[in-house]
């Protein structure tokens, strides 16, 4: 065995979070799993994300920070959960939340898990400065390293616990249609296969101002930063071209429950059966609703939000040197680092 060969074995009483971090910097990829049972060989599976194509194939998936492959190592998949993750320039991670019920936390604390050190030179990754990773052949890892929750803490990894948030006696949903006499399930917007029709609601008219203009992400995105929401469009005059105004009509919470760990969490309630609504309020033009609810939208070309949608910050660092619409007019302007 070779002197390099030999560096790539966890030497004795060597710490888990050092040899991981080590065989990251070594240009390894990591892959996490909850099963008990170590694999010797890791087989290409059917993944399915409805977010995503490229988390759909049939492949083995890995990444290249041991702190994200370390969370899924511990986490056994009983419970839906989601994570929130942002990079450097570099591609490394710079913050990592899992989010998590508070229900699963002492399962979680004492779980264990293992992740697997994996040679790099058949996977293909998601971009450039992506950090997950795709291999469409088995591959064999040179390494099972046993972990813990504690060792995703001691990489600097993050859980915010969630506790189930209580029922809102109204919610809100946005639509062009002003003449909806009831809503019934649909399937249309599918955030997991699995759900199935439902109506989407909201307990933020903020929030729910953002779907007047029926858009889709292709060409746009929603979301919220510093409790701050926002939107970016790419294509300004097709927007404009599509904003007929519309409705935000309040609903009765009655049927409605809400997952705190799916998509937006708690700002997203679904309810399974037709709802009626008890009010609602019209509006000319979905933009002005955005601006008048401050709503931060950001006009940017199509170069910028390619970017966006390339970004592992969750648009965070490319909005911050971009101008709002809402700034340009002085209209409800929020800066999305208003906390710093």
């Amino acid at each position: 065995m070779t002197e390099v060969e030999t560096t790539m074995e966890r030497q004795e009483g060597e710490p888990t979070v050092h040899y991981l971090e080590r065989m990251r910097d070594a240009g390894y990829l990591f892959h996490g799993s909850g099963n008990p049972n170590r694999m010797e060989v890791l087989e290409p599976r059917k993944a399915n994300d409805p977010n995503m194509e490229w988390n759909s194939d049939t492949a083995v998936y890995a990444s290249s920070e041991p702190v994200w492959s370390a969370i899924f190592a511990v986490y056994k998949g009983e419970f839906p959960w989601r994570t929130s993750v942002s990079t450097d320039e570099e591609g490394r991670i710079k913050r990592m939340v899992a989010y998590m019920p508070e229900s699963y936390r002492p399962q979680a604390e004492q779980g264990r898990g293992y992740v697997y050190v994996l040679p790099a030179e058949t996977f293909e990754r998601e971009s450039e400065r992506g950090i997950q990773y795709k291999s469409k052949t088995a591959v064999r890892p040179i390494a099972a390293v046993e972990v813990t929750l504690q060792d995703y803490y001691d990489m600097g990894g993050q859980v915010e616990w969630l506790k189930t948030p209580e029922k809102p006696q109204f919610l809100y949903h946005a639509s062009p249609n002003r003449d909806i006499q009831e809503f019934e399930p649909r399937a249309q917007s599918v955030r997991d296969p699995k759900e199935g029709p439902v109506v989407f609601a909201t307990p933020s008219e903020v929030y729910a101002s953002m779907f007047i203009v029926r858009t889709d992400d292709t060409w746009s995105e929603k979301g919220r930063f510093n409790e701050v929401y926002y939107t970016v469009v790419s294509d300004r005059q097709r927007f404009e071209k599509m904003d007929k105004g519309g409705s935000i009509y309040v609903l009765p919470s009655d049927t409605f429950t809400t997952n705190e760990t799916r998509s937006m969490g708690a700002a997203e309630w679904t309810s399974k059966e037709p709802v009626k609504p008890v009010s609602k309020t019209d509006y000319e033009s979905g933009l002005e609703a955005m601006l008048q609810h401050g709503v931060q939208v950001y006009f940017v070309d199509k170069d910028i939000f390619q970017q966006i949608k390339d970004s592992n910050d969750h648009e965070f660092s490319i909005l911050l040197k971009q101008q709002s619409e809402n700034e340009k007019r002085g209209v409800n302007f929020i800066p999305l680092n208003k906390e710093e």
